[in-house]
């Protein structure tokens, strides 16, 4: 019995399933042919983190920023400092270096709480 002694499977594979899970999962990042998008699902109590993330020669800064410490949803997403929706930020393969901001809550029409959501629900099926 080799107590403790889990090293082997970071050596079959296992390291970079671990990785991937956490850039895709966590961190929210994919890629998807000419796009990219962002959709985190990081504990409620982050208030940022930021991502350096290269494709080619362009590099990608990322930084999300949580202030209503919010576990997912995006409320705006800028690609240097244009908004983009956070589903299709474009690649850009231009061999510069780019700004991604990212900052987790409500989108527009939507709710940060679940009791405002219920609320703004309430008030939709109640219009005519």
């Amino acid at each position: 019995m080799h107590v403790g002694r889990g090293g082997w499977t970071w050596y079959t594979g296992s390291a970079g399933w671990m990785y991937q899970a956490a850039i895709q999962s966590l961190l929210g990042l994919r890629r998807n042919g000419a796009t990219m998008s962002v959709n985190p699902c990081i504990p409620a109590v982050w208030p940022q983190y930021a991502l350096d993330w290269t494709v080619g020669r362009t590099r990608y800064r990322f930084t999300v920023s949580n202030p209503e410490h919010q576990s997912q949803g995006i409320g705006s997403a800028e690609l240097d400092g244009v908004a983009v929706d956070a589903r299709a930020i474009p690649l850009l393969e231009d061999g510069g270096v780019h700004e991604v901001t990212i900052v987790l809550g409500a989108g527009p029409g939507e709710s940060s709480t679940p009791a405002a959501a219920a609320s703004l629900a309430g008030q939709r099926q109640a219009s005519p």
